[in-house]
């Protein structure tokens, strides 16, 4: 704990308690082994997923506070997480792992202040590569059509909302 954190405690993005940006309460969850996880219905030709945690309580709270407000100190809570996963996907498979980004749009990228999810992508790509994984994030993708907020669609409108949304960046294929 610094001296800042003492003086201006950061409340939980998961709880609202002391001990922000995600107290170890919040955080503990997020320690589990990865998983597979199916969804149900399960979309044709989606690839295996791998979990760490239910998207409830505050494990909701901690992600929404990330994409949704830029809570960008969260992302050392969701980095430890993400690196289980991949490295739970990655069993049994050699060779480089590329973290690919979704891009946001930019309209959320002025409201959030930042790149979070690119930002998360290149903390999970350190974070596995201090453990001898050789990983790299890259932003090959480009949002080549405005998307609606995916906030209440069902699985199919999100499915109609992505069509043609996202390309690879020209020169980066």
């Amino acid at each position: 704990m610094s001296l800042l954190d003492i003086l201006c405690p950061t409340p939980c993005a998961g709880c609202g308690a002391a001990g922000g940006p995600a107290c170890h309460r919040c955080r503990d969850p997020l320690l589990s082994a990865a998983r597979r996880h199916r969804p149900s219905p399960c979309p044709p030709g989606l690839p295996p997923l791998w979990v760490v945690a239910p998207y409830e309580g505050s494990t909701r709270h901690l992600l929404l506070a990330f994409k949704e407000r830029g809570s960008t100190g969260v992302s050392g809570a969701l980095s430890v997480p993400l690196a289980t996963a991949v490295r739970a996907a990655m069993r049994g498979v050699s060779g480089r792992v590329l973290l690919v980004p979704v891009p946001s749009s930019p309209v959320a990228i002025r409201a959030r202040g930042d790149d979070v999810i690119g930002l998360l992508a290149a903390r999970t790509a350190r974070l596995l590569r201090a453990s001898a994984v050789d990983c790299r994030s890259v932003s090959v993708l480009a949002q080549c059509r405005p998307v609606a907020d995916s906030a209440g669609l069902s699985a199919a409108m999100r499915a109609e909302n992505l069509r043609h949304a996202l390309a690879v960046r020209p020169g980066r294929d």
